[in-house]
């Protein structure tokens, strides 16, 4: 039996996700306002283009979770594929429409465009609940319980490294007159099961191991 000389409780190890599943941004409209929201800021500081989020790469990540045998990937896909009835019986047949409204960020490492406090908001946390209970009733891998506003990231300093080891943030007077923008309305149509491990697809999006189709009435962007 081994002694623990500092008397001190060892720190669980937190789990690192590597799946998560993804609501993909498919409206040009919205692709269209993003572009020019990063090219408005690489215009005021280029330092800043290399943590801009790639265009085929946009989406919200509804659920993460951490798997750790190849072989359990299969018991997330058919919890994932199980989702599918049950987010048709939250929608009841309507379409979920996201209207995403307005810029924020997380600590000045992450700004993201919002999405607008409306019953469609509300509505997809209840879907997101039902995926994270779905994928906790399978033992085999670990739901990862990150809380998180839903948010469609546009900047992320994680991904200049080499400008966090010099203190650098995203200052919030780089996207000040976007505070308020519309970006556009996205109708759930469809969700993946994506990895972050694995090679990304050729347009840039993520390595997708499943897909559930939303039977949707109407796809109309605005």
């Amino acid at each position: 039996m081994f002694s623990n000389p500092s008397g001190k409780k060892k720190k669980k190890r937190r789990a690192v996700a590597n799946y998560f599943v993804s609501l993909p941004i498919t409206n040009e409209k919205i692709l269209e306002n993003i572009h020019l929201f990063q090219d408005s800021v690489v215009q005021k500081d280029d330092r800043f283009s290399s943590v801009m989020k790639k265009k085929g790469s946009f989406h919200l990540t509804l659920c993460l979770m951490h798997i750790t045998r190849e072989e359990d990937v299969s018991v997330a896909i058919d919890a994932f594929l199980e989702c599918k009835a049950k987010i048709e019986h939250i929608l009841q047949g309507k379409d979920l429409v996201l209207r995403f409204l307005g810029v924020s960020d997380f600590n000045n490492q992450v700004v993201f465009a919002k999405i607008a406090d409306d019953p469609s908001k509300a509505k997809l946390k209840e879907i997101t609940d039902t995926l994270k209970i779905t994928f906790k009733e399978k033992e085999l891998f670990k739901v990862v319980n990150k809380s998180s506003i839903p948010h469609l990231t546009l900047m992320k300093m994680e991904s200049a490294p080499e400008l966090q080891e010099q203190g650098i943030e995203i200052y919030p007077s780089l996207y000040r007159t976007f505070r308020k923008q519309c970006f556009g309305e996205e109708t759930l149509s469809r969700l993946d099961l994506c990895s972050m491990e694995k090679a990304r697809q050729p347009d840039g999006y993520y390595h997708t191991e499943a897909s559930i189709i939303i039977d949707c009435p109407s796809v109309t962007y605005t």
